[in-house]
């Protein structure tokens, strides 16, 4: 299956922040005008608008994966197992254990964040990071999380795309194959646009009504 994609803009890059070869950016994020970066140097840095490097915050133990915001604070997910919450200041204001392998995937949802790891399951938690629910059904990581108005979409190496409702109830499965799924099996990303949800695998985009 082919993407083809129309009426494209090209824009000019104005800038290089880093050449650091440990510097391998896995995530990013936007608060308050600054750009966050996760990356494999196990750091978290913050950037502002003409590339200038603020902040430099240390804490995780590997790689860092993930991000969202959430509150007015940025969380990040770890391959050392944890989500911690920075302030807009990037000081680190909480460290959320419950998660059992590496936290690939976090999604603000309503006042909710919800995390996806490599342990299979997905995690509701408070904008505070109190622990609300584990949500378990994939047979795989969970790889992305995308939140469309009332539900969650989750995607995994388990070949499937599962749909959850606020209470963190699994109320859809999207098969391989059987449902027009991932031939290549794991959905490793998620996106939504009119309506429509894109699922992107390892050969296929595929496109789910949101509606």
């Amino acid at each position: 299956m082919y993407a083809r994609v129309y009426k494209t803009l090209c824009i000019r890059p104005i800038g290089l922040v880093s050449t650091s070869l440990l510097l391998i950016v896995w995530c990013a994020a936007v608060l308050d005008d600054c750009l966050w970066t996760g990356s494999r140097d196990c750091t978290i840095r913050v950037w502002d608008g003409e590339g200038a490097c603020l902040h430099e915050c240390e804490g995780h133990e590997d790689w860092v994966v993930c991000m969202t915001v959430a509150g007015g604070r940025v969380w990040t997910g770890s391959r050392d197992d944890t989500i911690r919450i920075w302030s807009g200041e990037a000081l680190c204001l909480a460290v959320l254990h419950g998660h059992t392998a590496t936290v690939w995937s976090l999604t603000t949802f309503g006042n909710t964040v919800w995390s996806g790891s490599e342990d299979d399951t997905i995690r509701l938690w408070t904008e505070q990071g109190d622990f609300m629910k584990e949500c378990i059904g994939h047979e795989g990581l969970v790889m992305c999380l995308l939140a469309t108005k009332n539900i969650i979409w989750s995607g995994s190496s388990d070949s499937t795309i599962r749909v959850w409702n606020a209470d963190g109830v699994c109320i859809q499965v999207h098969r391989s194959h059987t449902d027009g799924g991932h031939i290549s099996g794991t959905a490793h990303c998620l996106a939504y646009a009119n309506g429509v949800v894109w699922s992107g695998s390892g050969n296929a985009i595929l496109l789910w009504d949101a509606s």
